[in-house]
C-alpha cells in the first residue's frame, strides 16, 4: 500500500511536508491552545504505538475529549484494526450500521475498500503517517 501510494508523482514530497511543518504547527498550536476547545474530540492510540499520549495531550487543550487506547495495536491503526476504527468513527459522528455490513473488514488491508462509505473516512487517515489519530 505505501509503496504504491508513495510511488505516485509528488507523493514523497507531500509525505515529507507532514514532518517539515512540525515547527510551524507547534507555534500555531501554542497560540490556538490558549483557549480550550469545547468541541467533542475523539483520540485513538495504539498501545504499542504512543498509547494514551494523544488523549492526554488533547485534554490539556480541550474540555470534551474521548480517548481510546487499543491493546495489541501499534503504529498503523487503520491497517491493524480497520473494523474497530471505522465503528468508532461512525459511532463518534452519530452514524450506525448493522453488524452484517461489517463482515470482512477485520482483515489485512487490501486495495479495495469493502464499504464505499469508508472511502472518505479511512483513505485520508491511512495516507497520514501517525501513530495516533484524532477527530
Amino acid at each position: 500500500m505505501y509503496i504504491k501510494q508513495y510511488s505516485k508523482p509528488g507523493a514523497m514530497r507531500a509525505g515529507f511536508e507532514y514532518y517539515r511543518s512540525v515547527f510551524e504547527d507547534a507555534k500555531q498550536n501554542r497560540e490556538y491552545g490558549k483557549e480550550k476547545l469545547e468541541i467533542p474530540i475523539l483520540t485513538i492510540g495504539g498501545e504499542a504505538g504512543i498509547g494514551n499520549l494523544t488523549t492526554t495531550t488533547y485534554q490539556k487543550v480541550a474540555n470534551n475529549v474521548t480517548g481510546i487506547m487499543l491493546p495489541n495495536t501499534g503504529h498503523f491503526i487503520p491497517e491493524e484494526r480497520p473494523n474497530f476504527l471505522t465503528k468508532q468513527i461512525f459511532k463518534f459522528f452519530g452514524n450506525s450500521t448493522s453488524e452484517r455490513e461489517w463482515v470482512g473488514l477485520d482483515t489485512i488491508y487490501s486495495e479495495e475498500i469493502v464499504d464505499p462509505r469508508l472511502a472518505n473516512v479511512i483513505a485520508p487517515v491511512t495516507n497520514r503517517i501517525s501513530s495516533s489519530y484524532c477527530w
